[in-house]
């Protein structure tokens, strides 16, 4: 008889989808691409506070994205503090590219808790950036940003962690370094996610060789963060 938990039951980390919404048109992303059959609701704060109730006590992160932008989520921001509440650690991912993100927005997003923000930023200018990120706009992102941390600074906080996510293919392979300078000055994390793509995808993407090399970089610490954000092969999409 088994008398201790199982190492993987026992992670106590759930991915739960804010919203099956994005402004973007990303090929490779079912709802970018409009392949999505999930509903384009958000979920409410009343039902996410629902959810933790039932996962119980003792879980330990929450994952708040999928296949969607959770800041598109007007009740982002309070999931986010009934999650710190419970002492739940929380993770969004976002593709940043906002027009009506303001200063407001990036206090209340830094201020709810929430542990760690991934930035997805697949380029360093805006001719490779958008090439994936149909319809987004690198300045946009790059502002977005530094509202983010204006807002930590400005609330003394050390977390939350900020990372720049550089998802690789080969059409902006060759700015990964200028992109992860530009993460360098702006004092964030970075780090390079190879995706592998299906064959079965359009020829920008599919079967796509990078050389693993531009992928090899010393680790960036990020100031006050407690985390060291390394290169990363994975087959994520998102």
């Amino acid at each position: 008889m088994q008398t201790q938990p199982d190492a993987v039951t026992d992670v106590r980390l759930s991915y739960i989808e804010p919203g099956a919404v994005c402004s973007l048109a990303c090929p490779l992303c079912p709802t970018g691409s409009g392949a999505s059959k999930l509903s384009q609701g958000f979920l409410k704060a009343s039902a996410f506070a629902d959810i933790l109730e039932a996962l119980g006590p003792g879980w330990k992160k929450i994952l708040l994205f999928r296949f969607g932008e959770p800041l598109l989520n007007p009740f982002l921001g309070e999931m986010l503090r009934e999650a710190s509440r419970r002492r739940i650690e929380t993770t969004i991912s976002t593709h940043l590219s906002l027009p009506k993100f303001d200063s407001v927005t990036a206090q209340d997003i830094v201020g709810s808790g929430v542990s760690t923000i991934i930035a997805s930023i697949d380029g360093a200018t805006q001719e490779v950036y958008e090439r994936y990120r149909v319809g987004g706009s690198l300045p946009t992102v790059l502002a977005n940003i530094r509202k983010l941390i204006r807002a930590k600074k400005a609330g003394g906080l050390k977390k939350p962690a900020i990372l720049w996510q550089f998802l690789a293919h080969k059409e902006n392979q060759h700015e990964l370094h200028r992109a992860r300078v530009l993460a360098s000055k702006l004092g964030i994390g970075f780090y390079a996610n190879l995706r592998h793509y299906p064959r079965s995808a359009e020829p920008l993407w599919g079967g796509a060789r990078i050389d693993e090399k531009l992928l090899e970089a010393p680790t960036i610490v990020m100031p006050n963060s407690g985390i060291n954000a390394r290169t990363q092969v994975s087959s994520n999409i998102s």
